[in-house]
């Protein structure tokens, strides 16, 4: 090891050691210690040949005002960098939330650009963003929480009141898809009933969703004088935005209907279609509207909510507060995939417009 001035130093026999130190501020020590450095003007080794009270708290101020000058006379910067790479996070292809989100900004089926950190689910998604400083994603507004921040789109924050409105132009709706009536159950029926309920509209304010209105919607539901089979089970499978959602609606129906059970499934809305083809799933969810795919099958739509698309970013981001579709297209299209399209890399350049 080395002396205090670089020199080799063996340790003192005779010298008590008191502590390991991390910076040195050797005025304050007495001439009768030793001093053995670890590493290059960082870690050093303390002894003393008499150790006696005076020392003692000599020896701890010196710690002291080591811990601070190597913890406390440093600021940590934890400003956010406008001049950082903006890292884009979407969903997976055949994602509901997806194909809505690039339908809405006006870049339908067109390429996210390349390096995007893909996920597989609204939870995923959401978490992604929180853990990435410079990131920005998308996700359903009633599953948006607070280890995020919202942006407004256009100047229009995301609020029910400005979804319903229409004046949030990033919205979508949230559907129940189904084979024809005529082949339905009295079970799957009654469940299409409760759907419409005044039940599912509570419910899907309760999720911070628009409720839907109009004919057919707001009846109180009553369940059927004559139960359904014990062991009864209706499936429903599709899109990850709505399962928190279809989830709650189960819940509250099994409250009135003791013997069904709803089982809640899917990894996004592309799984709908493809689980009522096999037969494996007595409704789908999509939070998009139906494709030509999905017409085509002869699948009919129930709408039981109305959700935003929030833009959402780091905690972290002071920089910017709202964002217009031309912006989103240019931070999340890839380049050349729409003429004219001006690219967005930088945070900064969401300002500089």
């Amino acid at each position: 090891m080395e002396g205090f001035g670089g020199s080799k130093t063996e340790l003192p026999s005779d010298f008590t050691i008191l502590y390991i130190t991390f910076t040195l501020p050797c005025c304050f020590l007495p001439s009768d210690c030793s001093i053995i450095k670890l590493s290059n003007n960082v870690l050093f080794l303390i002894f003393f040949k008499e150790l006696n009270m005076k020392k003692l708290v000599l020896a701890l101020l010196v710690g002291l005002l080591s811990l601070t000058a190597l913890f406390g006379c440093v600021p940590k910067d934890d400003s956010f960098d406008g001049t950082q790479d903006i890292r884009v996070v979407t969903r997976e292809d055949g994602s509901g939330t997806r194909g809505a989100f690039l339908e809405l900004i006006g870049a339908k089926d067109k390429a996210i650009k390349a390096g995007a950190s893909v996920t597989t689910g609204t939870s995923d998604l959401i978490a992604k963003v929180a853990s990435m400083k410079y990131s920005i994603g998308y996700a359903s507004t009633g599953a948006v929480d607070s280890t995020v921040k919202a942006l407004k789109v256009n100047g229009v924050e995301a609020t029910s009141a400005n979804i319903l409105s229409g004046d949030y132009e990033l919205a979508r709706p949230f559907l129940v898809i189904h084979g024809d009536e005529a082949g339905l159950s009295d079970l799957q029926k009654d469940f299409m009933a409760f759907l419409k309920s005044k039940q599912v509209q509570d419910l899907a304010k309760e999720e911070n969703l628009v409720e839907v209105v109009g004919t057919g919607y707001g009846a109180t539901y009553t369940a059927p004088a004559t139960a359904f089979p014990s062991g009864s089970e209706l499936k429903v499978t599709g899109s990850t935005s709505i399962k928190d959602f279809m989830e709650a609606i189960g819940e509250e129906y099994k409250a009135l209907n003791p013997n069904v059970t709803v089982i809640v499934g899917g990894s996004g809305s592309g799984d709908a279609k493809k689980a009522l083809d096999a037969g494996t799933a007595d409704f789908g969810i999509i939070s998009r509207e139906r494709n030509q795919g999905e017409i085509d099958a002869g699948y009919a739509e129930l709408s039981i909510a109305i959700d935003g698309i929030s833009i959402i970013v780091n905690k972290a981001n002071d920089l910017v507060d709202s964002i217009t579709f031309d912006q989103l297209k240019g931070v999340f299209i890839a380049g050349g995939a729409i003429d004219g399209l001006n690219t967005v890399d930088i945070w900064n350049e969401l300002v500089a417009e």
